[in-house]
C-alpha cells in the first residue's frame, strides 16, 4: 500500500466451497496483510471444530454477536491504516455488502469484493471432501446441501456500483491472483 493511498478491505462473494478460503489464505500471505474468517473466530470461541460442527446453521443470535465483534476488529486495522482481507461468505447478500461499505467508509477505506464463482456441484463436492481445518468446517452430505440452498436463496450479484473482481473458482491460484491484481490495477 502506497502512502496516500486507502486500505482496501478485500471481502468475498461466493457459497461454502467455492474456493474463498483457498484464495484469500494465500492472497494474506502475498500481500502480508491480517485475514479474518468467522469460522476461525467460531472454533477458538467453541473449543473445536467439532463443537462448530454441532452449532445450527445458521446461528442467527450467535452470529450477530460474533460480527460485531469482528467489525470492530476490522474496523480497528482499517483505521491504522492496513488493508485486512475478510474471509467470509456474509457478503453474498446486499444488505450485508451495505453494512460492510459504510463501516469502510467511516474510517476512509475501499471495499474490494471477490466473487469466486464456483458451480454448485464442484462447490459441493469441494463442501463435502474438505479436511477440518483452523478456520473452516466440516460438513455432511445433508448439511452441505442445505448451507447450498441456504447460500444461492440469499445471494445477490454485486451491483455495477459495487467494486467487485470475479474470479473463477477453478482455476489455479497463480490464475486467480493475477486476474485480481490486474483488476485492481485497473480499478484503483
Amino acid at each position: 500500500m502506497g502512502g496516500s493511498q486507502k486500505p482496501l478491505l478485500i471481502t468475498f462473494l461466493g457459497s461454502i466451497g467455492s474456493g474463498k478460503s483457498y484464495f484469500a489464505r494465500q492472497l494474506a500471505e502475498k500481500m502480508n496483510i491480517p485475514r479474518i474468517n468467522p469460522d476461525t473466530a467460531r472454533i477458538a470461541m467453541l473449543g473445536s471444530v467439532e463443537a462448530l460442527n454441532a452449532r445450527p446453521y445458521p446461528d442467527t443470535e450467535y452470529d450477530t454477536i460474533l460480527f460485531k465483534l469482528l467489525n470492530y476488529s476490522i474496523q480497528e486495522i482499517l483505521r491504522s491504516g492496513k488493508s485486512v482481507i475478510y474471509d467470509t461468505a456474509r457478503h453474498n447478500g446486499k444488505a450485508n455488502r451495505e453494512q460492510t461499505r459504510q463501516l469502510a467508509e467511516s474510517v476512509d477505506a475501499l471495499v474490494v469484493y471477490v466473487w469466486i464463482d464456483t458451480p454448485r456441484e464442484v462447490a459441493t463436492e469441494r463442501a463435502l471432501t474438505r479436511e477440518a481445518k483452523d478456520d473452516q468446517r466440516t460438513l455432511t452430505a445433508e448439511r452441505a446441501e442445505e448451507t447450498m440452498d441456504f447460500h444461492f436463496a440469499h445471494f445477490n450479484a454485486p451491483e455495477a456500483d459495487e467494486f467487485a473482481i470475479k474470479i473463477s473458482g477453478q482455476i489455479p491460484f497463480e490464475q486467480q491472483l493475477e486476474i485480481f491484481q490486474s483488476e485492481l490495477q485497473i480499478r484503483l
